[in-house]
């Protein structure tokens, strides 16, 4: 089951992190790049910060009752999609 690996771990490499959802490894650099994943830079290794990842995920499913967060990045059938903000 993927839930406990994820919970169990406060960073992951970006390699791992793409493996995990089905997108490439260029999607997952990209996403970091632009902020849309949180990261921390430890070293020479930009890491996903999987605690503050899961903290967002909580926090737009417990403000938003529509399914969907304001400026927020969905994961469907292996590719991504970010949804802006227009407010």
């Amino acid at each position: 089951m993927l839930a406990p690996l994820i919970m169990t771990l406060p960073v992951m490499a970006q390699d791992q992190f793409s493996q995990l959802t089905g997108l490439t490894q260029g999607v997952v650099r990209g996403m970091v790049e632009r902020g849309q994943l949180p990261s921390v830079k430890i070293g020479r290794y930009r890491l996903i910060n999987v605690v503050a990842l899961v903290e967002q995920c909580s926090d737009s499913n417990n403000n938003n009752s529509h399914g969907a967060a304001v400026g927020s990045t969905h994961f469907n059938s292996g590719r991504a999609s970010h949804i802006g903000s227009s407010l």
